[in-house]
């Protein structure tokens, strides 16, 4: 009887150990297009837990200051849908713009990202595509000369500037609005206007890590043409502490 006992709880234990909530969302990422600027451009990104425990979302946290997220403060039981809405200012922001929000929560998947892109149009300029008009193609291209930025090792919470340099190679002019990444952790020193073709320069990347990490981040560069995103890859080994071992006389024992 005592055995069957132990069995049962056993049984019951384990059963709770696989217990999670699955978040899964209808969609991931959500495209604005134009946006006239000054607007306040709102998405609700719909989920449902289809797992088996209640899904409880500690923090969403936007990857900047013109992006406000808002999420359920009480638990999503198992088969119930919530919805995270997210909402860009476009007041002084002209041009393309992707953000990325991150949600925590005890999931199967703890940390969830979703995004947002668009392009902001400030009242007198006309739309990308306006209705009845053909806007001839033009090609879009830039080279980043390297393409993998090696940042090496590096202490949490240290600031690290690097030159990115880069050359034109389509066919129109393009502006560098700012910089983007899924770890949160990078910035444009200064924005870089109307890049010519066939034009080379450079731009400085902030990178300050906020947490350990080994590995490679995707580094979106955000210019003013609609769906023109470029990236390039930065490597980097994030510890907590570089600790600088000092040097150690070594004596001979004594009689030796």
């Amino acid at each position: 009887m005592k055995k069957l006992f132990i069995i049962a709880v056993s049984f019951i234990a384990s059963s709770y150990a696989f217990a999670q909530g699955v978040m899964k969302f209808e969609k991931e990422e959500h495209d604005f297009g134009d946006i006239k600027e000054g607007t306040i451009a709102e998405y609700s990104f719909k989920f449902k837990n289809t797992g088996n425990a209640p899904i409880v979302i500690t923090n969403v946290q936007a990857s900047c200051g013109c992006t406000t997220p808002e999420w359920p403060k009480e638990p999503v039981m198992p088969g119930e849908t919530a919805i995270i809405k997210a909402a860009y200012n476009s007041k002084s922001r002209p041009g393309n713009f992707f953000k990325t929000i991150t949600i925590t929560s005890n999931a199967t998947e703890p940390t969830k990202i979703i995004k947002i892109k668009g392009n902001v149009v400030m009242p007198d300029q006309q739309p990308s595509n306006p209705q009845g008009s053909i806007q001839p193609q033009k090609s879009y291209k830039i080279e980043f000369k390297p393409n993998e930025l090696h940042i090496g090792r590096v202490q949490v919470g240290s600031t690290i500037i690097k030159k990115v340099n880069f050359q034109n190679l389509g066919e129109a002019p393009f502006s560098i609005r700012s910089l983007s990444s899924t770890c949160n952790c990078v910035t444009l020193k200064s924005p870089i206007f109307n890049i010519q073709p066939g034009s080379s320069g450079s731009f400085e990347l902030v990178y300050y890590p906020t947490k350990s990490y080994q590995g490679v981040q995707t580094i979106q560069v955000i210019t003013d043409v609609p769906f023109f995103t470029p990236t390039f890859q930065l490597h980097a080994d994030v510890v907590e502490s570089i600790i600088t071992k000092s040097l150690v006389q070594e004596t001979s024992p004594i009689g030796w």
